[in-house]
């Protein structure tokens, strides 16, 4: 049996033992699991003794940090609702147009960003599939604070919507002439598309904590019912380590704002060199918010990873099909804007859009 007086010094020597006994009865058990088990053994029964104190409401404060594993169990996941096929093909053309929007305008010496949609591209289609809640509808509709360095894929969405011409993207970062579309984000250069700016980097991560405080006063107060409203703040990992990226987050747990929510893509990358060398930033991020009160979801690997393998075993997760040959005048389906006939009798093919696929080099002269 573990000797109590052999313990070190802790806080809790402040607090009363009704049963030290027990309690070194209890600290015998675990000495005993990590000796004969190992480790990490005694963790993982730790963790599940936490999970059931939580469970029959023994108040605790939570761990900051969980195993780097995704949130929610593969047996737990849901069903994805909606055409699979049809969204990563749609993921596809949206992530190609974005990379050759940029490469093309960097043969007028302007680029952009690449990798920033590239990694993110999934996290922005499934939520303007799924998601999110357009100003048409009933209420306000939810509010998107877009990373300003992914603006290229939401163009190139807006381009396979038939919102944006190719002259339009071809005119990416070129506003000189009243037909360009602005590097970043901003109401004031395309009041039609971005809502709010995000760049500086830092600046969308508190602007989206206030205007999910400023909903909820507006529907407290009677001022405007917005409880219908969401506000999405998508950021990188990167961008987190901007003072204003994290000033606000306590305040928007105190407040309990839970009309907010932060997708943070976390692809190790940032302008002035890698993010986090040797350590796992997801997992920093993950103590950071667990610290300021928020609740964390973590998303590490998707279904194409586990029906894959193992890591060794698999390669890139993606197959040739995903990706749309520039050579190619692909047409996307009907339903893309908003036809959803048969695609084989001529009346349907006379209602395809014209190719929604760039090449890589520009048409102008």
């Amino acid at each position: 049996m573990t000797d109590p007086n052999a313990i070190r010094p802790s806080e809790l020597d402040q607090l009363p033992d009704r049963d030290p006994e027990e309690t070194a009865e209890w600290q015998a058990s675990l000495d005993a699991v990590a000796k004969a088990a190992g480790p990490h053994r005694a963790a993982y029964l730790m963790r599940r003794t936490l999970e059931r104190a939580e469970g029959i409401g023994v108040a605790l404060p939570k761990l900051l940090e969980t195993d780097h594993v995704n949130s929610i169990p593969t047996a737990a996941e849901p069903a994805v609702p909606g055409d699979e096929a049809l969204e990563a093909r749609i993921t596809a053309w949206n992530r190609w147009n974005a990379a050759a929007m940029v490469t093309r305008a960097s043969k007028y010496g302007v680029g952009g960003h690449i990798a920033t949609f590239a990694s993110a591209a999934w996290l922005y289609e499934v939520g303007f599939n799924h998601f999110f809640r357009g100003k048409e509808g009933d209420g306000s509709g939810d509010q998107l604070f877009i990373q300003g360095h992914a603006s290229p894929g939401i163009y190139a969405r807006a381009f396979l919507d038939g919102r944006l011409t190719e002259q339009h993207l071809d005119n990416f970062r070129q506003e000189v002439g009243g037909n360009g579309l602005p590097s970043y984000p901003h109401p004031r250069r395309l009041p039609w598309l971005w809502e709010f700016p995000t760049v500086s980097m830092g600046l969308g991560p508190i602007s989206a904590i206030y205007q999910a405080r400023f909903n909820r006063y507006l529907t407290s107060r009677g001022i405007k019912d917005v409880s219908g409203s969401h506000v999405w703040a998508f950021l990188g990992d990167g961008e987190m380590d901007e003072p204003e990226s994290t000033t606000a987050l306590t305040l928007a747990a105190r407040e309990k704002l839970d009309n907010l929510t932060f997708v943070v893509n976390c692809n190790l990358q940032r302008l002035d060199g890698p993010v986090r060398a040797n350590f796992k930033i997801v997992q920093e991020l993950e103590a950071l918010f667990r610290g300021a009160g928020w609740n964390v979801i973590k998303t590490l690997w998707g279904s194409h990873h586990r029906r894959a393998g193992p890591p060794a075993a698999r390669g890139a997760g993606r197959t040739a099909a995903d990706v749309p040959d520039p050579r190619r005048r692909l047409h996307p389906p009907a339903l893309l804007r908003g036809r959803p006939g048969a695609r084989g009798d001529g009346e349907a093919a006379q209602r395809r859009p014209d190719h929604r696929v760039l090449p890589l080099l520009p048409r102008r002269p």
